[in-house]
């Protein structure tokens, strides 16, 4: 199906979100992959994994131009190289999406709604912030918080910070919300979290405001 969002949704940030039905085959013919891609890209042994790896490459390749690739810092947060910016990728099932801003960090997820995280919410959610999340039948309102965390851990990119105890939600989530505020406990300050729906996935984007890294 290929792209099935390609704009702005927040100031100067454009998320672009692809919808994976192509085989392999059609990412190498058109993707310029450097040698040490290639050897990373050969370390997949999962075909999914290997196409939504794919994917996220050639929708950057599409923005960007061929001569932009990826590289990883110490904190393993993807570097644009070739052009300025920040940039957060996240895959679930059949949907990619890539995350970008000319100047600010920026964290994103995206989840397909499903009722998986309510069996794991003690890990992300304390007994406060669960009563702040909606209980509906379809489980959007907890998708939401999970997505939203996992955007925030992102964006800080240290793998040292956990779910539940340094992002605390602060508002009401609600099946519908188009956003969240959370208190980002390393930094002391509030952190809003937006919400984008796809078909049936829910997409949570924030950028850091407060950081040029």
């Amino acid at each position: 199906m290929g792209l099935v969002f390609n704009g702005s949704l927040l100031a100067d940030a454009h998320l672009w979100l692809w919808r994976i039905e192509e085989e392999e085959s059609f990412f190498l013919d058109k993707l310029n992959l450097s040698a040490a891609d290639q050897l990373l890209l050969a370390t997949f042994s999962a075909t999914s994994r290997r196409l939504e790896w794919l994917a996220s490459r050639f929708v950057l390749q599409q923005a960007f131009g061929n001569e932009v690739y990826i590289s990883y810092n110490a904190e393993n947060k993807p570097m644009l190289n070739g052009v300025l910016g920040h940039i957060s990728i996240s895959h679930s099932h059949q949907m990619v999406g890539v995350l970008y801003h000319p100047v600010f960090s920026v964290g994103l997820d995206v989840e397909r709604v499903s009722a998986r995280p309510t069996k794991v919410i003690h890990r992300f959610l304390d007994d406060n912030e669960q009563l702040l999340v909606a209980k509906d039948d379809a489980c959007e309102a907890i998708t939401r918080a999970w997505c939203s965390k996992e955007a925030l851990f992102k964006l800080m990119g240290q793998h040292c910070f956990t779910l539940k105890d340094d992002f605390k939600l602060t508002t009401a989530l609600q099946p519908s919300s188009d956003e969240a505020v959370f208190f980002l406990k390393p930094l002391g300050v509030p952190q809003q979290v937006f919400f984008h729906k796809v078909d049936d996935y829910i997409v949570a984007l924030t950028i850091n405001q407060n950081s040029k890294h």
